[in-house]
């Protein structure tokens, strides 16, 4: 709708009467994406940021479209611009979009085709805040909820009001790493995995009550910055313990959701592959200083890369 605070060429975007983003879109133009800086100077137009990764890019004339595709540029036009936009923030405010009510209509929805999962355990058996939960949280992983009649049959068979959220949780996450693991698949149709060891098969968190992050999680977090790219995306498998810590972690650390896979998981799983393992050891010498604002470390650790790479889940876990 209008609002008279924006300028002619600005535009808002708000969820739940908050703003969650703003920008700006020209109308006439054509957005060229830039490749590197280096194209910055050779194209005549207005210098931006592309809204939804901050990437350089300037507005262009239509006739100027070509020459900015023949220089690697990703050329969109100004609709596609706020669409992509609003397509982003929605996946980033889509918890807060899930709300009880939205949760209901999605099971009138599947009552049409699917009557008894329904009516039998929901909301009698099933709270339907249990399941709001449960799907609140794997968005927060950025799993999707596309499958939802596949998590809802998840949620029936672990859930109950007799369990914590979390072992329900777990539970629902195990049963879902199929669909889960679609999306990581390189060109070889398998994925890429590092593991992540504590010494003696304990737990990554350290410190008193857990509080503090070692240097075996700072490793890995490392490691994923070195190596992620569009064509490489490892999964993260650590001790169950560990998951939704460390999966809470790599989100906070990395700026976006990191699959993490507990090793119960990724037992015997044909679709993964090790690339890498990050093992604690014992070391009584002093901590050497880390350039890493993201913890306290307290711990030292090794990258071990002996022969892992290319290594199945399975022949690891022998």
């Amino acid at each position: 709708r209008d609002d008279a605070t924006l300028n002619p060429d600005q535009y808002a975007i708000r969820v739940c009467d908050r703003e969650v983003a703003r920008s700006e879109a020209r109308a006439d133009r054509w957005l060229a994406i830039l490749p590197n800086d280096q194209a910055v100077r050779s194209l005549d137009g207005e210098e931006t940021r592309e809204p939804v990764f901050g990437l350089p890019a300037v507005w262009i004339a239509a006739e100027q479209k070509l020459q900015a595709e023949q220089q690697g540029c990703t050329v969109v036009d100004c609709s596609s611009v706020i669409i992509t936009h609003l397509g982003e923030v929605l996946k980033q405010c889509s918890v807060d979009l899930l709300t009880h009510q939205a949760v209901v209509e999605m099971l009138q929805d599947l009552r049409a085709t699917s009557p008894a999962l329904v009516d039998e355990n929901f909301p009698q058996r099933i709270p339907t805040s249990q399941l709001q939960r449960v799907l609140c949280e794997l968005l927060q992983e950025d799993i999707g909820v596309g499958c939802f009649e596949q998590i809802v049959e998840a949620v029936v068979w672990h859930g109950g009001t007799h369990r914590t959220f979390a072992d329900i949780y777990e539970d629902v996450h195990r049963q879902l790493v199929p669909s889960i693991l679609r999306g990581y698949k390189s060109s070889t149709h398998r994925v890429p995995a590092i593991f992540l060891q504590p010494e003696g098969g304990g737990s990554a968190v350290s410190g008193e009550a857990g509080s503090r992050l070692p240097e075996l999680a700072n490793q890995l977090i490392r490691r994923l910055r070195d190596i992620t790219t569009d064509e490489m995306r490892p999964v993260v498998v650590v001790p169950a313990r560990d998951r939704r810590w460390m999966s809470r972690l790599l989100r906070r650390a990395l700026g976006e959701s990191a699959c993490v896979l507990s090793d119960a998981e990724a037992v015997d799983n044909p679709d993964l592959y090790i690339i890498d393992c990050i093992r604690r050891v014992e070391d009584t010498s002093s901590t050497p200083e880390v350039h890493d604002d993201s913890a306290d470390l307290n711990q030292r650790a090794v990258t071990d890369r002996e022969s892992t790479s290319g290594t199945s889940a399975a022949e690891w876990n022998m």
